[in-house]
């Protein structure tokens, strides 16, 4: 147990001294660490999931013909409910959702993101196939 002192001090406070120190116990069992980032780098494919597991989804907003040819385009989004149709957020870019889903502690990765397994030697598997090819060749 953790003995904290709610006493201010005094010079911090205009109350008088109490010869009675009041204490609060904090029991600070099963309390740790937890990292929580600003942003994570969140792929299109797992934002669009990570709407559909809270009910939303995402509807390109049009900016124009031949807009994604300016220097700094950034698609936007505006953000639907499923069950009713009713707009969430008007316009969102897809760094403005990262950040909101990183904020809320959203996992990277789920079951369905696709991993390439790195072979079992470690090595590039087009290079042992390359190296099988020259050793059945010597």
């Amino acid at each position: 147990m953790l003995k904290f002192s709610d006493k201010i001090p005094k010079r911090y406070s205009n109350q008088k001294a109490d010869p009675e120190e009041e204490t609060i116990d904090i029991d600070l069992q099963g309390v740790g660490l937890h990292k929580v980032y600003d942003w994570l780098p969140y792929t299109f494919f797992r934002v669009q999931r990570m709407l559909d597991e809270i009910g939303c989804y995402a509807e390109n907003i049009w900016q124009g013909y031949k807009a994604n040819r300016r220097l700094g385009y950034c698609e936007h989004y505006r953000i639907r409910r499923k069950e009713d149709g009713a707009i969430i957020n008007e316009e969102i870019d897809l760094c403005g959702l990262q950040k909101f889903f990183a904020a809320h502690d959203f996992p990277l990765e789920d079951e369905k993101t696709f991993r390439k397994k790195p072979p079992k030697t470690g090595r590039n598997p087009e290079a042992e196939a390359f190296l099988e090819q020259v050793r059945k060749r010597m």
